[in-house]
């Protein structure tokens, strides 16, 4: 049974990327992220998108990655995360190994105050002209320094404001790295 009600606004969610078919590294993370009311997936599921809908004990919204092929996920997709608007891509198309400049450009001409992308297999989390940009690193191949699979949790409170943390897999604790108030961000309202 799913824990998230559809069609409500989330209070907190699981985002992860590069999962490369290690569905097992990813049950690790939803077991560990518990509760939560939507899981986000950013692309290179290497098939398995059902799978992660069956195992995910929330809402889902998933785009397909530069090796998704032939899979019927959407590249990008708009969603409402608390009061804030996120653009949910894998990055891929946009240049992220050479900097955001263009992914941020691309979600204010969406009209979000977030963008949430893969592709990289590095965690960051950063405002880049007023824009947050997410990327939760790999769940299963990660690239930084230190090499650990990770994800990152979306926390909302009633006031719009939103932490961000981002945390190994079975690492003790998160860590948060960007709180995010509820103004000057473009909103769903807005």
């Amino acid at each position: 049974m799913h824990e998230g009600q559809p069609g409500a606004a989330p209070r907190r969610a699981l985002v992860v990327s590069d999962s490369h078919g290690r569905l097992d590294m990813l049950h690790r993370a939803i077991m560990e992220a518990r509760p939560f009311d939507l899981l986000i997936h950013l692309g290179d599921i290497h098939h398995g998108a059902e799978r992660i809908r069956d195992m995910a004990p929330s809402q889902v919204e998933m785009v397909a990655g530069n090796m998704d092929a032939g899979s019927s996920l959407p590249r990008s997709s708009l969603v409402a995360l608390g009061r804030h608007t996120a653009w949910l891509t894998h990055g891929d198309l946009y240049a992220v190994h050479h900097g955001i400049r263009e992914l941020v450009r691309e979600a204010k001409s969406r009209n979000a105050g977030m963008v949430l992308y893969g592709h990289t297999h590095c965690p960051s989390a950063v405002l880049f002209d007023s824009v947050v940009a997410l990327c939760p690193g790999s769940i299963a191949e990660p690239r930084q320094p230190g090499g650990k699979p990770g994800y990152a949790i979306l926390d909302m409170d009633g006031r719009g404001e939103m932490a961000i943390s981002l945390r190994d897999v079975g690492a003790e604790a998160p860590h948060t790295v960007l709180t995010v108030p509820a103004l000057p961000l473009r909103t769903a309202q807005n």
